[in-house]
């Protein structure tokens, strides 16, 4: 599994080196609602340097505060899933944190990221993006789907195809050009 489509994305399986867990207790200046949760995953994807993918999200919670649905976290529990660690023993609801024993069992898991460009870099190369979600390995067009649908849904909004990078052939600039030149 490791594919590029002409739509500009990628997928890749993905082993987990390290877990670094985060429970935030202020509002990034750009959110609308703080995070409960940040984890930091470091990522061996195959080659010498070590990606990482931040996956964050809130609870939604009662009035009482109590647990009430995984809200934008979600996307915590689907890698969960994706790797067959148990969500419903992995997350404390009282204190919204997860075990550390559900963080070790994390690492040398492999799941599916998908990444797609959002962008061109200074010397003309397509910029990439991870999407916050994942899945099983050897679920990557289920994945590819999802992102499609999502994109569609406009709850991915950075995808931009259109800027690839694409083969170019270098044209010689006109104030290099003889005018002296005859056939």
């Amino acid at each position: 599994m490791n594919e590029q489509n002409k739509g500009g994305i990628f997928t890749k399986a993905s082993t987990i080196e390290a877990v670094q867990v985060n429970y935030p207790t202020e509002k990034e200046s750009w959110q609308k609602r703080k995070d409960d949760i940040i984890l930091t995953l470091t990522l061996d994807v195959g080659a010498t340097f070590k990606p990482e993918l931040i996956l964050r999200g809130y609870f939604n919670k009662n009035e009482d505060n109590s647990f009430k649905n995984n809200g934008t976290a979600t996307k915590i529990k689907i890698l969960f899933d994706s790797v067959s660690v148990d969500w419903d023993n992995s997350l404390n609801k009282e204190s919204y944190e997860l075990t550390d024993e559900s963080l070790e069992e994390l690492v040398d898991k492999k799941f599916c990221k998908l990444s797609y460009v959002w962008g061109i870099n200074d010397e003309g190369k397509s910029r990439w993006n991870d999407w916050s979600e994942v899945s099983r390995v050897g679920d990557d067009e289920k994945l590819k789907d999802k992102f499609l649908d999502a994109v569609k849904n406009n709850w991915v909004r950075d995808y931009r195809p259109q800027l690839k990078q694409e083969p170019q052939l270098e044209r010689p600039r006109e104030d290099k050009v003889d005018n002296n030149f005859q056939l």
